[in-house]
């Protein structure tokens, strides 16, 4: 398995700021390059890799990222993102909502799948044995973002897995939304970055 390189949050396809918050989001989309980072493609098995990377350049700020909280979003209008409810929405599921002020599509909200044992029977099976599956699980959890308060001139980066109801979704993922707290002013916000279909 190929390791994937620190980089700047400046050379992530999909960025957005907040108050001095850069946020840098990666879908990775192409078999190819899963398969070359994680032993295995794990779009295959309905599993959406997210490079996402951070840098807090606010001597005010002191970020945390919350990435329990991260829901990706689809299928939905051009409209700010406080129009779609996440509240009450599970762990590992898949939930659908509608807009508050006008009728609209129904709206993909899919939040980040916590590395189990459980887990591992996803892959067995479909293309992989147990112990390839194990192997690729925990490489899985080794890049997995984990969140740390970010202080300024801070960075931080890792993957969030987004387990679709099918792979047919991806077409429909426009945006992966974030709750980031800010530690100092104990605020919590809401950041989108927008995606362009995938």
């Amino acid at each position: 398995m190929e390791a994937v390189p620190e980089r700047p949050v400046s050379t992530f396809p999909f960025r957005a700021k907040h108050l001095g918050l850069e946020i840098g989001v990666e879908p990775y989309i192409e078999p190819s390059q899963v398969k070359r980072h994680f032993g295995t493609n794990l779009l295959k098995h309905d599993i959406l890799p997210i490079h996402v990377a951070f840098r807090n350049e606010s001597a005010q700020s002191a970020f945390l990222l919350q990435p329990e909280s991260v829901v990706l979003i689809g299928n939905m209008y051009e409209q700010e993102s406080a129009d779609y409810p996440i509240a009450d929405i599970a762990s590992n599921s898949a939930q659908t909502a509608h807009t508050i002020e006008r009728a609209a599509p129904v709206a993909l909200l899919v939040t980040p799948i916590i590395l189990i044992p459980g887990f591992l029977a996803i892959g067995v099976g479909l293309g992989n044995s147990a112990q390839d599956w194990a192997d690729i699980a925990g490489h899985m959890e080794r890049v997995r973002f984990n969140d740390r308060p970010l202080y300024q001139s801070d960075s931080n980066s890792g993957f969030l897995y987004f387990k679709l109801p099918e792979s047919s979704s991806l077409a429909k993922v426009e945006a992966l939304k974030f709750r980031v707290k800010n530690m100092l002013s104990r605020e919590e916000k809401s950041v989108t970055v927008r995606l362009k279909k995938l």
